[in-house]
């Protein structure tokens, strides 16, 4: 029986994604693309919330995290789905009162 190149375990050649395909560097961490910015600026405004609740499970003493808290998650909410609506566009998205501490 003859062997078909859908066979092989990284299936055709030149398939997108198999090592021998055009485009496909092999190794991925080889410079940064576009995504990687997208992924710094998702991973300093989760950082950025952190600190923001921790703000607000503090200011619950004096009774300000009470109207805070809410507040802050809605805003994460609709920041969190409009970047993912922009990455999955292709586009890169900013995080709107974000602190950078990873660049």
């Amino acid at each position: 029986m003859t062997e078909s190149p859908y066979d092989r375990p990284y299936g055709a050649p030149g398939a997108p994604g198999s090592p021998g395909s055009p485009g496909s560097s092999g190794d991925q961490r080889q410079g940064q693309g576009p995504q990687q910015s997208g992924q710094y600026g998702q991973l300093n405004f989760q950082l950025t919330l952190i600190i923001a609740y921790v703000v607000c499970a503090v200011l619950v003493i004096v009774m300000i995290g009470f109207l805070l808290m809410p507040l802050l998650w809605i805003g994460s909410l609709i920041m969190t789905i409009v970047g993912a609506v922009a990455a999955n566009r292709g586009s890169n998205f900013r995080y709107a009162l974000n602190i950078r501490f990873v660049s």
